[in-house]
């Protein structure tokens, strides 16, 4: 099967360089596809703790063939029935709206003073953001996210800005993801305009293998960096050894081998286990269940350190279709195949069609398109809670805007 595999990833790759389409994220899931399970493809899986040279069994090739496919799949089917090249994007009906994406941009504005005003920027600056523990702290970051997209969408630059420094800032302090996620919205809103083919457009080509590097070759930097240690940094990269290569190439390694093991071992997480991450797709109940005093399950990647890298003290980030296989072994990995690329699909269409709510869904198929298959079911669900808040939170904002011209409106159109 690993035959097979690799002529299907070449079609994919060749399809998305030379096909000329639109840059959309169907370009994201299918390189990163390959980035994340290259060593599988190319048949260079080790261990990374043991170095162990590991070989994956039939299911691990069905299961990357299946999820490979399906991006195939709806990347031509995304291409040939639902763009156009004479289509272009509605435009918003501002008024409220345009209320509520200034209202959320002052919220985050009040936020960031609020916690450089506690912590000082300094001190944000030289310790990890995880390590703060500011409450609801992933829900401001994911404010951030919404708000950049909806400022693109909407061309309001201050709104951009504010959002945009926000996401900078957390680079700053070594969170990767977020960041990345930023850039590749930013990407997706403003150079998805038109047909391209990707093998002729040297700069972005360039310019996507600066921010892989910032994505895999960041993490072991960025202490120097937030120390102000620029010397260290560039003295990392000027001198990589055998060793610091395999540290920034790890994270792809340890995805991979996860889908390994846990398929060889043949690992059940159980119904009652994706039931509990379930919860966590609705907003407030998981935290509600807590507090009620029920006892949720080690989550797949801890359950996963524990067994197969117990000697190793650092994360080793998750595998999302490992975790799938575990729970209902192909036939859910395939009604999640189906389900996350048909909200790719969805989200890719916002562009042209998509109205300001819709538009609040942009971060999330950014994040999945990209990131899905290092993340786990937690997080999967964190972020469908998310984006599900922020469209309440809006929609509620602009519909007391709305109220308030209806009842004032001489005064609320002079707010513009």
């Amino acid at each position: 099967m690993l035959i097979p595999l690799q002529i299907l990833t070449i079609f994919l790759l060749f399809y998305l360089l030379i096909k000329k389409r639109r840059f959309d994220l169907f370009t994201f899931s299918g390189f990163f596809y390959f980035i994340y399970f290259s060593p599988i493809i190319l048949d260079l899986l080790y261990d990374p703790f043991s170095l162990r040279k590991l070989q994956p069994s039939e299911e691990v090739y069905i299961i990357l063939s299946m999820v490979g496919l399906g991006t195939f799949l709806f990347a031509i089917l995304n291409d040939y029935l639902f763009y156009s090249a004479n289509r272009t994007r509605n435009p918003f009906v501002l008024s409220n709206n345009l209320y509520a994406l200034k209202y959320l941009s002052l919220v985050l504005l009040l936020f960031l003073g609020f916690i450089f005003y506690i912590y000082g920027f300094e001190s944000m600056v030289r310790i990890k953001i995880d390590e703060f523990n500011i409450p609801y702290f992933s829900i401001i970051v994911w404010f951030a996210l919404v708000i950049l997209s909806l400022s693109l969408r909407n061309n309001n630059w201050l709104a951009f800005l504010i959002s945009a420094g926000f996401i900078i800032f957390l680079l700053l302090a070594g969170v990767r993801s977020y960041f990345v996620v930023g850039v590749f919205i930013v990407i997706f809103m403003t150079f998805g305009k038109s047909n391209v083919r990707l093998i002729s457009q040297f700069k972005l080509f360039i310019f996507g293998v600066l921010l892989v590097s910032v994505i895999f070759g960041y993490k072991p930097v960025y202490k120097s960096v937030i120390n102000g240690d620029f010397s260290n940094a560039l003295r990392f990269y000027s001198s990589v050894s055998v060793n610091d290569l395999a540290y920034v190439i790890v994270e792809p390694m340890y995805v991979s081998s996860h889908l390994v093991y846990v398929v060889s071992d043949g690992l059940d997480m159980s119904f009652r286990y994706f039931s509990e991450q379930l919860s966590g797709a609705i907003p407030f109940l998981k935290g509600l269940i807590t507090r009620l005093g029920w006892d949720f399950l080690p989550s797949f990647q801890t359950t996963i350190q524990e067994k197969y890298y117990a000697g190793v003290e650092y994360g080793v980030a998750s595998n999302f279709w490992a975790e799938i296989y575990s729970i209902g072994d192909f036939p859910l990995v395939f009604l999640f195949v189906l389900a996350l690329n048909v909200f790719v699909l969805y989200v890719n269409r916002i562009f042209q069609s998509g109205g300001f709510y819709k538009s609040i869904w942009v971060p999330a198929g950014v994040y999945f398109s990209f990131y899905v298959h290092r993340i786990d079911l937690s997080i999967f669900f964190s972020v469908i809670k998310y984006s599900v808040i922020f469209l309440m939170f809006i929609f509620l904002v602009s519909q007391l805007f709305k109220y308030a011209q209806s009842c004032w409106p001489k005064k609320i159109s002079g707010l513009e």
